[in-house]
């Protein structure tokens, strides 16, 4: 990849989310964008950056690629409506491999020899990557289509005067009318709460306990089931059963109530929606917006359930590889499956993967990829990063995804390891949201977030929270700071630092 490609690339209008991970979890964004998503729909992205330092990743997305996306996919979508079907059907037969290998190979690993566990390593990166050569779709639809459905509420608005319930009608119309994780998962720990309130004088147990053969039936499923929720895009986990105790313990001792959304709410939602398309006049192109938002709503939560269970696969063949290597798990993850020959396992560490992981840029463009560290990574980086003179600022705006207005004291989490930080009635401030930061939306009394859209993680779980959130502020977490007094008006999308 020669210089004067790598300039004219920086060059362009980039798209960049921050997020801790390392280049083995999330390479399959460009794979998957690049080559199997011209597999599958036709048409694909032709270029990414990842710019990591230290388990923390800023992902560049060519905002002309996501346009490309956007208009390839409304092309279709206005010749058939029944192309979102479809896109369902495609997304759900790309991840049967991925699943099946998983049911059948993963819990083998140990037995295999060296070489067959590199092969079955590189194998699984491939099915694994090439999982979302539909669903890596989303980002086209809901990074480019939040401002034209706002624009296209506000002229229906402002037809029946009626602009100052934007925010109100702009809630309504994305509620999800689909069943998503974390109202199933909440549903599952209900389950056993209410039965270890109900029986725990029974059995004259203070605590929850694995002895009550009935509770260990509901655990086990529960486990089975949400196996992925502790994954994180930069190393992943078991769920125990001493988690899902403790969880229940916490539950039972705060009298923690647990919202679910239920059936009945869906169907009130589907209705609302269709009572406000006559009621507001709306444009047949913003209904079909709206049905479009609702679909990749609940595409995006199907498709993090496939990516945090690939993350927790990758993190057994990384622990595996690395203790048959003698070679630091975190460092390996810096290695991409392409990179390893199981027909030379010495290949592994041949890489200078610390180097990589301190600080290292890997760009790929169409079939080209390259990785840049030391003096060239400083050199690419400087002219990646933009000056912003962000010390003046003394308000934030964003998008609302749920209404509010609350003010608190800020806690910033950069990734999952500071959630911890976060009190209750405290406002969380962080990149984007993520299943395993759910606890801390719990405690929090509203969210702010640089990135995301109405369709985003952190939209959908504080609409199932009822509590406020801004997103897409592009510079929260740089601007604001641990302790800084904010009022989050997400009626409005406005962050307001008082001191």
């Amino acid at each position: 990849m020669n210089k004067e490609l790598i300039n004219s690339l920086i060059k362009k209008s980039w798209y960049v989310q921050g997020i801790a991970a390392v280049p083995v979890f999330v390479f399959g964004a460009s794979i998957s964008g690049i080559i199997a998503c011209k597999k599958t729909l036709g048409y694909g992205y032709s270029k990414f950056i990842y710019d990591f330092q230290n388990d923390y990743l800023e992902l560049y997305y060519s905002r002309e690629d996501l346009h490309h996306m956007c208009d390839e996919f409304m092309k279709r979508y206005k010749k058939d409506k029944d192309y979102l079907d479809w896109l369902d059907k495609k997304s759900n037969e790309e991840k049967k491999p991925f699943f099946k290998y998983m049911a059948e190979q993963l819990n083998k690993m140990s037995k295999l020899n060296d070489e067959q566990l590199l092969t079955h390593y590189k194998k699984f990166a491939n099915m694994f990557y090439f999982a979302f050569g539909a669903s890596h779709l989303v980002e086209g639809i809901s990074l480019t289509t939040d401002v034209v459905f706002k624009d296209l509420l506000l002229k229906a608005l402002q037809k029946i005067g009626k602009v100052d319930k934007f925010t109100e009608y702009f809630t309504e119309l994305t509620q999800p009318t689909r069943k998503m994780f974390f109202p199933e998962f909440n549903k599952s720990m209900l389950k056993m709460v209410e039965y270890y309130k109900k029986h725990q004088k029974e059995n004259n147990r203070k605590e929850p306990s694995l002895e009550d053969k009935k509770l260990k039936a509901l655990v086990d499923a529960h486990i089975k089931r949400f196996f992925w929720i502790k994954s994180q895009w930069d190393k992943a986990r078991e769920y125990t059963a001493d988690d899902v105790i403790s969880e229940i313990k916490e539950a039972v001792d705060k009298n923690e109530q647990i919202t679910i959304t239920t059936d009945s709410q869906l169907k009130k939602n589907i209705l609302l929606k269709k009572k406000l398309f006559k009621e507001l006049n709306l444009s047949h192109e913003l209904i079909d917006l709206v049905e479009i938002t609702d679909f990749v709503t609940f595409w995006q939560d199907q498709r993090k359930i496939v990516i945090l269970s690939g993350v927790y696969a990758f993190q057994q063949f990384v622990d595996e590889i690395a203790k048959r290597f003698k070679v630091d798990s975190r460092d390996l993850k810096y290695l991409l499956a392409d990179e390893v020959n199981p027909d030379d396992v010495g290949s592994i560490k041949n890489t200078n993967l610390k180097e990589r992981r301190k600080a290292s840029i890997f760009i790929h463009c169409e079939d080209q990829l390259e990785v840049f560290t030391g003096d060239r990574y400083k050199e690419i980086k400087s002219m990646l990063v933009r000056q912003h003179k962000e010390d003046d600022v003394k308000e934030l705006n964003g998008m609302c995804a749920s209404l509010g207005n609350v003010t608190g004291k800020v806690k910033v989490c950069i990734n999952a390891a500071e959630i911890f930080k976060v009190e209750k009635g405290d406002i969380l401030v962080t990149s984007m949201t993520r299943p395993e930061f759910v606890p801390a939306m719990k405690r929090a009394a509203a969210i702010i977030t640089d990135e995301g859209g109405i369709t985003s993680h952190a939209a959908v779980i504080s609409r199932e929270l009822k509590i406020p959130c801004v997103i897409g502020t592009k510079i929260a977490t740089k601007v604001l700071k641990d302790g800084d007094l904010v009022i989050v008006n997400a009626n409005h999308g406005i962050v307001k630092i008082l001191k």
